[in-house]
C-alpha cells in the first residue's frame, strides 16, 4: 500500500491498539449494537462514512482528521503531535507518551541485539 494512501479503517485499527483495546472493548466503547465482527468488518474498510468515523473518532477518543490522515502522517502526527492538541486533549498525550516509551525500548532492543551479534561473530 502507498505510504500516502487514506485508509481510514485501518487507521481505526492502528489508533485501537495504540490506545490498547481490542475490538470487543472498542465495540462497548461505540454502544448500541456493536460487536467484535462488524468493528473487524469496518477496519477493513478504505473509506468510512462521515459520521461513523466521527463515531470511531469518539470511542478512540482522537480527534476524526487524525483517522482521516495518510498512513505516513498519521504516525507523523503520533510522534510528533501538535503541541495545542496534545495540552487539550490527555488522551492524546498519553498515547504520545506510550508510543515514545514503545520507540525508546524498541530502540534499546535493537542496540542489545546488535551488541549479542557483535560478541557472537568475534567469539566472546
Amino acid at each position: 500500500m502507498n505510504k500516502f494512501a487514506i485508509h481510514e479503517g485501518e487507521n481505526v485499527r492502528f489508533l485501537r491498539t495504540v490506545r490498547q483495546f481490542n475490538q470487543k472493548q472498542l465495540a462497548e466503547e461505540m454502544g448500541g449494537n456493536w460487536n467484535q465482527q462488524k468493528v473487524a468488518y469496518w477496519e477493513r474498510q478504505p473509506k468510512i462514512k462521515v459520521g461513523l468515523l466521527y463515531q470511531f473518532a469518539a470511542a478512540i477518543q482522537v480527534p476524526i482528521y487524525i483517522l482521516q490522515k495518510p498512513r505516513q502522517e498519521l504516525a507523523q502526527s503520533l510522534l510528533m503531535p501538535e503541541k495545542q492538541l496534545v495540552d487539550r486533549n490527555p488522551n492524546v498525550k498519553q498515547m504520545h507518551r506510550k508510543i515514545n516509551e514503545l520507540y525508546h525500548r524498541l530502540l534499546l532492543s535493537q542496540i542489545e541485539l546488535y551488541r549479542l551479534q557483535y560478541e557472537e561473530g568475534f567469539g566472546r
